[in-house]
């Protein structure tokens, strides 16, 4: 599904970039899907808006009249991530079929993913993803637009499908796969010059090859200030969308560049292709022909990659296991027995222990990894049970005081104490709200 793993690795370069993209294609091509399906992977929440269905107002925050002098509401959507956020969870905000909107509606749709912000000068909550899409010029009536300057302040994505066969393929045979989040590494400070330089020689040489080379025909002209608006109206490809070159683009482009290399996506190509093509791909809009455009684009592409490839050798990824993992392998591992435990047994063991047996830590330790996991399985029966239980606090003050440095000293599992405080805290302040 080529289509479905270039949305899941642009929604996360994203991410890791902080760059806004914009995916383009054809109605019907599983862009909201793709969305909702990775941030369920991602656990994140997804907030839509539709740019032909939402008012000015509904973007931005309402005008309301207070007692004689004027204050904007919070739009519904916003109160919504917000909330959310102060309880932990982040939010993707979709904002979709933005060249279906004008005026006043795509003009806030832009302020918002642009500068992040509402009516009232508030931010978007930190970590909060915003994606956007569009249909093609070709797909839409004639006053639906997104101008040329705004177009270059995204990194556009064009989605295509190369023939029906593959459509059939994707949508109707093959169901659709689990998005395979990519992993991102660090590069540290110390290296980055040396990143920079790189990609900044590579663009010099795309540069030079395609505006005074012998072969290239003069197609790349800056100092022609005319020809630096990408003449979107009369567009009528109805297969991609290229962007022009800025001095934005071209910070954008590094930023991406970088974060792909610094990912762990394995197959590069279609991705550095698909960034190059949306991000500097009209050039200045002087290609004499598609084929030099395209042949500018592989090009540039090409040595993009290469880049990368060098690049990588500076990238450090965190060895320890990720804490998800961890926790799903502690839980799997004693699943079989937790299923079956008699967790009223493993807590009056616990509660026996910590009162009077101390010193019998080691078996503590594997109750209490046992009766997390079991909780986990048969967590509401557990909960109700004890819900009023005054011993349950000095079983989570074991926990926290000394169970964990306990586990460190003889070595175990860090995560895994995290992951028992943490569930078992969770309970405590289940108990505390019933109270």
């Amino acid at each position: 599904m080529k289509n479905f793993d270039k949305m899941v690795n642009a929604i996360s370069i994203s991410r890791d970039s902080d760059i806004p993209f914009l995916l383009v294609g054809n109605p019907g091509f599983g862009k909201t899907t793709v969305v909702h399906a990775w941030a369920k992977q991602n656990g994140y929440h997804v907030e839509e808006i539709m740019g032909s269905s939402f008012s000015r107002d509904e973007v931005l925050g309402y005008m309301v009249n207070v007692n004689g002098s004027l204050e904007m509401l919070e739009p519904f959507w916003y109160k919504r991530i917000k909330k959310l956020s102060d309880e932990g969870t982040k939010s993707v905000l979709f904002i979709d079929e933005l060249s279906t909107t004008g005026g006043d509606v795509q003009s806030s749709l832009l302020r918002l993913i642009f500068e992040r912000t509402i009516g009232n000068g508030e931010k978007l909550p930190e970590g909060t993803v915003v994606m956007s899409a569009a249909n093609y010029k070709a797909n839409l009536p004639g006053y639906c637009d997104v101008s040329s300057p705004a177009l270059n302040r995204f990194c556009i994505i064009n989605l295509e499908e190369s023939s029906l066969e593959t459509m059939v393929d994707d949508y109707v045979i093959n169901e659709m796969p689990t998005p395979k989040i990519p992993k991102f590494g660090t590069i540290s400070s110390e290296k980055m010059p040396e990143v920079r330089e790189k990609i900044g020689l590579t663009l010099k040489k795309i540069f030079t090859k395609y505006s005074s080379g012998d072969d290239a025909g003069n197609v790349l002209n800056p100092c022609n200030h005319n020809l630096q608006i990408y003449d979107i109206e009369n567009d009528t490809n109805t297969k991609r969308l290229a962007n022009f070159i800025s001095g934005r683009c071209l910070n954008f482009l590094l930023r991406v560049l970088v974060s792909i290399a610094k990912s762990d996506i394995q197959e590069i190509e279609p991705l550095v292709h698909g960034v190059v093509e949306g991000l500097i791909g009209a050039g200045t809009n002087t290609f004499p022909s598609e084929t030099t455009q395209a042949a500018y684009i592989s090009f540039a592409t090409d040595s993009f990659v290469e880049d990368i490839t060098k690049i990588r050798k500076f990238v450090k990824f965190n060895t320890a296991p990720a804490y998800e993992e961890t926790t799903v392998k502690l839980v799997e591992e004693v699943k079989t027995i937790a299923s079956s435990s008699n967790i009223d047994e493993l807590f009056e063991n616990i509660r026996r222990n910590v009162e009077y047996n101390p010193e019998e830590k080691e078996q503590i330790v594997a109750d209490v990894n046992q009766l997390a996991a079991a909780i986990k399985i048969q967590g509401r029966n557990f909960t109700k049970k004890y819900m009023n239980d005054a011993f349950f606090k000095s079983v989570c003050d074991y926990i926290a005081n000394v169970y964990a440095p306990f586990a460190k000293k003889v070595k175990i599992d860090r995560t895994v104490s995290d992951y028992v405080r943490y569930y078992l805290r969770k309970i405590e302040k289940n108990n505390v709200e019933a109270a």
